[in-house]
């Protein structure tokens, strides 16, 4: 459902519209770009500690040729934030939840990720959908086991200076 229309481009060019996107289990912010219905829409997801403003400028020139959504994924951004469940699966059957809802209007939908987005994506194409069409990733980070650990120590030292006043 969309809940505002604000332009946010000079008067006669693709005007960005936040959209809340229902995946089945809670709403994900996406801001819309409006392109030609003719061709299959884009759905872009970001990189970690990022939102959908990352790839905006990218958006509105990629609008002149397709509908772009710039979603938020959970805990990100204006989308929902449950308390747990921020694995890469969980991240995945977002996608897969509003793959359902953009397939009764787009018979095909383009994923591209970037960084943790482009996990996330990677693991939706692995899960499979009917109205997934090609898939790009940016920069996936592929971790071994022994990576963890330091990843997650660098992970809430950024965290928690990003909440510092």
């Amino acid at each position: 459902m969309t809940i505002d229309r604000t332009d946010t481009r000079s008067p006669g060019s693709h005007c960005r519209r936040p959209v809340f996107l229902p995946t089945g289990r809670l709403f994900l912010h996406a801001a819309k770009w409006p392109g030609p219905a003719d061709v299959p829409p884009a759905l872009v997801l970001h990189g970690i500690f990022e939102s959908w403003r990352t790839f905006a400028p990218l958006a509105a020139e990629l609008a002149d040729n397709r509908t772009v959504y710039c979603l938020d994924l959970r805990g990100h951004g204006a989308s929902d934030r449950p308390a747990e469940g921020y694995r890469f699966a969980d991240y995945a059957a977002d996608i897969l939840g509003v793959l359902d809802g953009l397939s009764a209007r787009f018979p095909e939908v383009d994923l591209v990720g970037h960084s943790l987005g482009a996990n996330v994506a990677l693991y939706a194409a692995a899960a499979g959908h009917p109205a997934l069409g090609r898939v790009v990733v940016v920069d996936p980070p592929i971790l071994r086991d022994e990576d963890w650990p330091g990843l997650r120590a660098a992970m809430r030292h950024e965290w928690w200076l990003a909440r510092r006043p």
